[in-house]
């Protein structure tokens, strides 16, 4: 992923200019969660994640709007380790309802038929974002 590679660059060229920095406490991790788009089986969405580890920090980053329970159970599921999840990285999937969303509707959830399948609000399917949510997990436990 270029994003990765250029985000990690640039963070440790900055800092070699600062002061002297251990780069074995600086560590990336990135991967794809492949999806099928909430209205059509034939329009595959690819959900782009990626960790970025600087000492006992850790920062998820996702694409879209993920809605705040996502956030908070990526920062519980980091514990001890500070976190934090950045939204609108790499991507737009549109709004990352949870499953129960889904079910009480309204804001980021609704959907409108015939929107762009590439452009719209909402595009994944209910439980979608706890899987994202569970993938961006692992992977930022992988060190």
């Amino acid at each position: 992923m270029e994003i990765a590679s250029l985000l990690t660059k640039k963070v440790l060229d900055a800092n070699k200019h600062a002061c002297k920095l251990d780069t074995e406490k600086f560590y990336m991790d990135y991967d794809d969660v492949l999806l099928f788009h909430r209205d059509s089986e034939d329009f595959e969405i690819t959900v782009p994640i990626a960790c970025l580890m600087i000492g006992d920090l850790k920062i998820g980053f996702l694409p879209g709007e993920p809605f705040v329970e996502f956030q908070c159970s990526y920062r519980d599921a980091m514990q001890p380790n500070l976190s934090f999840v950045n939204g609108y990285s790499n991507g737009w999937p549109g709004y990352i309802p949870t499953a129960a969303a889904y079910t009480e509707g309204g804001y980021g959830v609704d959907f409108f038929p015939g929107e762009n399948p590439e452009h719209g609000r909402t595009q994944i399917r209910p439980g979608d974002g706890e899987r994202i949510v569970d993938e961006l997990i692992k992977l930022s436990n992988k060190r």
